[in-house]
């Protein structure tokens, strides 16, 4: 049967119950009537084969246990522009546990299966999820013979750590497309409800770093030298805009924290490609490319920048005293506003003709560099590696040699970046150049590590101090958050002394990459 759903996320840091109730008050005013029904705990389970034939193919594969019994569920997985979720579902009831869940008893979600993958199925368990839904009936005047369910949705993903979410779904059973429609347009006036861009089974799949694997876009032997540069970019700016396609709804909904950081990390990326092969890529279309993609990633800090804090802020409340921990509620409430607010910003530029721009000029890019790739055009990656990688790692060793004890934070954070692009060069060059460069990348990301939680302490800090300044703070605040800048300052203080011990090792091996780029 295919299934027909409207679906919000609720924010983060607002009360379920109290968005259902705002949410009711703010239907029954367009004309609906909410008739409760029931509220009911479900556990599902996701398993696909080891070598991900069904998320290959299109499905996700699920055993449900609730209340009333046990079914399995086969599910099509389809790319989402919008909020309206229209998918296939394949349902069986069981009655009796499975004693494998690849070997259903006879059924459509076994015949299906079959269909699907043959016979004598091995599945493997990807991972678990609880869900407490509260669910209503919706009637209205105007669609007399619709119906529609409402359901709010508290799911726990169980991932280490897990992850929680609080979502609205509205299900059209019965009756026409309109009725959920209609809907959608009383819920574009909920501040609190973010559309929806991915399903349950995807998210789950994120916060448990799973992923199916894929094959590039473009393939070439890169492994020699003396060949052409742009057929090294190509395949590597191919997987990128494909990162930054499938990044983008988890960064949109914002469920899981890696969402925007792996969004983020990923333009960081596309814009140190495009310095890299500047030279061999047509260049008016990569600049406007470059445009984009770094105003994207400014978009992009300040809700990375507070998510850091929000994680640093659990991490205060596990070493304070119980007695301290209340003096943070309201700061946890001041980075949360901030965090809405900068959110809220970050859904506007991702709905706007800017990104959906982007990726045409991405497109149009990556054509006129293949067409260019199928003559006899460009540099070699020998040269390239001694024009342009070799003068950036010597800058970084130029500078942080000059590093000393005395120097200013901003001076480390400032070769904390030209550390990252030299290390986004390098890996453009591992195929190329092999072990040389592997073992210069693994000492570089150490290094990298340390300047960058040596960094993450000092903006901690400034947020610290930024807030106790423009706050009225009593007592026990004053106290707790005074425990708190000096940890920052101790931890800050560890992160350089264990800086300047990966720099002797970085040293020795990029003296050693220097004698063969």
């Amino acid at each position: 049967m295919n299934e027909l759903e409207a679906k919000y996320l609720i924010a983060a840091g607002r009360k379920p119950a109290r968005v259902l109730r705002r949410l009711l008050q703010e239907i029954s005013w367009a004309g609906y009537l909410a008739h409760p029904r029931d509220t009911s705990e479900i556990v599902d389970e996701y398993f696909d084969t080891p070598d991900w034939r069904l998320c290959k193919a299109g499905w996700s594969y699920r055993l449900r246990a609730t209340e009333d019994g046990l079914r399995i569920t086969l599910k099509q997985l389809a790319e989402q522009r919008s909020n309206i979720f229209e998918r296939e579902e394949i349902e069986q009831h069981l009655f009796a546990p499975l004693a494998e869940p690849g070997a259903p008893p006879p059924g459509a979600v076994a015949e299906a299966l079959t269909g699907m993958l043959g016979s004598n199925l091995q599945l493997r368990p990807l991972f678990s999820q609880r869900n407490c839904r509260q669910i209503y009936h919706l009637s209205h005047p105007d669609h007399p013979h619709a119906h529609v369910e409402l359901a709010l949705d508290r799911v726990r993903v169980e991932t280490d750590p897990p992850m929680s979410y609080g979502e609205i779904e509205f299900e059209l059973h019965e009756g026409p497309v309109n009725a959920l429609q209609d809907l959608t347009g009383v819920m574009e006036q909920q501040h609190d409800l973010i559309p929806a861009r991915v399903s349950k089974f995807q998210r789950g799949l994120f916060a448990a770093g799973l992923e199916p694997p894929s094959s590039e876009v473009w393939r070439s032997d890169s492994g020699d030298i003396y060949g052409k540069w742009l057929e090294v970019a190509l395949p590597h700016l191919n997987q990128l805009r494909k990162q930054l396609k499938q990044q983008e709804p988890f960064a949109w909904e914002a469920v899981h924290v890696e969402g925007v950081h792996q969004l983020r990390v990923t333009t960081r990326r596309i814009r140190a490609a495009l310095r890299a092969f500047a030279n061999v890529l047509p260049k008016k279309a990569a600049k406007r490319l470059n445009a984009d993609i770094q105003w994207l990633t400014k978009t992009l800090g300040p809700v990375r920048d507070l998510d850091v804090q929000l994680e640093n802020l659990q991490n205060y409340r596990a070493t304070l005293p119980d007695a301290q921990g209340p003096a943070l509620n309201r700061y946890q409430l001041h980075l949360e506003q901030k965090r809405r607010a900068a959110h809220a910003k970050l859904l506007h530029a991702l709905a706007s003709n800017r990104f959906t721009e982007l990726d045409e000029h991405f497109d149009r890019m990556l054509a006129k560099a293949t067409r260019r790739a199928a003559t006899d055009w460009g540099i070699s990656t020998q040269q390239a590696a001694n024009e342009q990688v070799l003068p950036l790692l010597e800058d970084v060793l130029r500078k942080g040699n000059a590093i000393t004890a005395s120097s200013p934070a901003a001076k480390l954070h400032k070769l904390r970046i030209q550390i990252k692009r030299l290390r986004y060069q390098l890996e453009f060059l591992v195929t190329s150049y092999g072990k040389p460069v592997r073992q210069t990348l693994k000492a570089l990301s150490k290094l990298q590590n340390s300047l960058g939680a040596f960094q993450d302490a000092n903006v901690a800090l400034d947020h610290l101090q930024a807030y106790c300044q423009h706050t009225n703070l009593n007592r026990i605040e004053r106290r707790t958050f005074k425990l708190l800048m000096a940890k920052e300052r101790e931890d800050a203080s560890v992160r350089r002394r264990q800086y300047a011990k990966r720099w002797s090792r970085f040293e020795k091996r990029a003296l050693q990459l220097q004698t063969i780029l």
